[in-house]
Order: C-alpha cells, then structure tokens, then sequence
C-alpha cells in the first residue's frame, strides 16, 4: 500500500489546492482591496540618526514638525519604543521617566522629555512583552498642554513651521536592529510611520 502510495505522489497529477490559499486569492484579497488607504502623516517626523553605538547612553531624537504654510491641529501623536535585554529592544535601560524639559536630569539615563513645553506635552505609559524574556514597550502619547483643572491632553497645534521634539535617553541594546514607531492620530484614521534603527 505504501509503494502504490508513493507511486501516486511521485507520478500522479498536480497537489490538491490549498483551502486556505482559495480563501486568500478569492475572498480576503477582495474584502482588503476595498478597504481605504490611510492618509499620509500630517507632521513630517525625523529621526537625525538610525544607527547607535551599543552599550552607550544616548539621548535618540524624534520630531514631528508642521514643514506647511498652514496650521495643523492633530488629536496626538504616539511615539513606541522597546526596552529589555530581548533582541528587538532599542534600549536596554530598565525603565523610562517623563520629566519637564527645564529637568536638571532631562538628558540623563532613563529619562524622556518633550519640548517645547510651551506647545507639546506628552504621557507615558508602558506594556510588559515576550515570550522567552520580559521586556517594555513605552508609548509617549505627545498632544496639546493639559489645563490646570484636567489631566487629559488636548490637541496638538502647531502653526507653520513649529515642531515638537521628543527626546529619549538610554543605553542602547546589544548589536542588533530595533523599530521606532510613530501612530499620528487624525479625527478620522491613523497614520503609522517606521524607522528601522541599526544598533552596532
């Protein structure tokens, strides 16, 4: 039975199709095409360097600017950062704080500033992650000041040519390669922005 099962698979016509590939090719191709496609960010976001010395601290720069003539008025900005020993992690620093800009301590490891404090503001939280080693995701969720009376960021505005920048200083992980993700938040969508970072 085996031999003629052998002969089958070696001689006989061509592989039964895949059910799950049919499903891909003729369902969920068609439902996906129709799906819009997310805007463009409205901020230009720029990082000044993607590639770190390993085992440095360093203070990893990222600014979302209006480069327009106009103003741009946007719910936040999400800026995503890993930090552990895991391979994927940016920073291998233990744990991040949000200081002010005018902190003694802004540029030292383990902290996070946003300025000018005059237009931005951020909040940070954290997500523990992996399987095998524990490691952080940070999210520095960057929007307009907080009133006095409120703790919930309002609208980033910034008029032509005014920018934000997001400051994050740490010691750089083992040689190996990391994302920076940035989530700009319009009142409809979302846009998503990448830079792959090279640690050496």
């Amino acid at each position: 039975m085996m031999l003629i099962d052998l002969f089958v698979n070696l001689f006989g016509g061509s592989q039964p199709p895949d059910p799950v590939q049919e499903f891909i090719d003729h369902v969920a191709k068609c439902l996906v095409g129709e799906f819009d496609k997310a805007p463009p960010p409205k901020l230009d976001y720029t990082i000044p360097s993607v590639t770190y010395e390993s085992g440095k601290v360093t203070g990893i720069t990222i600014k979302g600017e209006n480069t327009t003539a106009d103003e741009i008025s946007i719910p936040n900005a999400r800026i995503i950062v890993t930090s552990g020993s895991d391979d994927v992690c940016l920073f291998s620093t233990s744990e991040f704080e949000l200081v002010e800009d005018s902190d003694p301590d802004k540029d030292s490891d383990g902290h996070l500033y946003v300025t000018p404090n005059s237009k931005a503001e951020g909040t940070l939280s954290s997500s523990v992650l992996g399987d095998e080693m524990e490691y952080h995701e940070y999210d520095l969720v960057v929007g307009g000041n907080k009133k006095d009376t409120e703790n919930s960021l309002h609208k980033l505005i910034l008029q032509a040519k005014e920018s934000f920048t997001a400051v994050w200083t740490g010691k750089i992980n083992k040689s190996g390669r990391s994302l920076v993700e940035i989530i700009e938040k319009s009142d409809l969508d979302k846009c998503h922005v990448q830079y792959t970072v090279l640690r050496i």
